[in-house]
């Protein structure tokens, strides 16, 4: 059974897609964790399956490279968009794409999807949306120990926690 795969990079990621459409098997955990394996496999972040199509929807499935499945990412989103149009999957200008969670609304910037637009939804900082233990709050500037070292940090989700320290240089 021949395997087609893409590696694409965006902003710090790389990830493989998988058509279904052009494959002939099906990711398993097990396949995901090998594929993304630097020095066994082709070595990825992660590996974002799709186009599934739902009702004549565009869905996607988000593979991390340990096996799980994540709700969103958005170079994986950005990354996806532009397969679909090098695949010739979309024309317009304006597509969504369906994740388990969360309908992305994306807009070419140019005929090439190299420049794009992805509608993520709103930041939250809330720490039980991230999550972050502790009481309900919001995870501003907040003092984390790190190996010892505190370090103001902000927590938020866009779909998926993010954990920010900004540094002076």
């Amino acid at each position: 059974m021949r395997l087609k795969l893409e590696k694409y990079h965006g902003l710090g990621n790389d990830y493989l897609v998988f058509d279904p459409e052009r494959n002939g098997m099906e990711l398993t955990p097990e396949r995901v964790k090998l594929l993304c394996n630097r020095n066994l496999g082709v070595g990825a972040d992660g590996i974002l399956e799709g186009p599934v199509f739902k009702e004549g929807k565009i869905h996607m499935i988000i593979w991390n490279s340990d096996g799980s499945q994540t709700e969103n990412s958005g170079n994986g989103i950005r990354i996806f968009a532009k397969y679909l149009k090098d695949a010739d999957y979309v024309q317009k200008k304006d597509i969504t794409i369906y994740t388990d969670e969360k309908e992305i609304e994306i807009h070419y910037l140019n005929e090439e999807g190299t420049r794009l637009k992805a509608s993520m939804g709103k930041a939250s900082f809330w720490s039980d949306e991230v999550p972050v233990e502790g009481p309900r709050r919001e995870n501003i500037n907040e003092t984390m120990v790190f190996g010892h070292i505190p370090y103001p940090v902000t927590c938020l989700s866009i779909g998926n926690p993010h954990l920010v320290i900004l540094m002076d240089e």
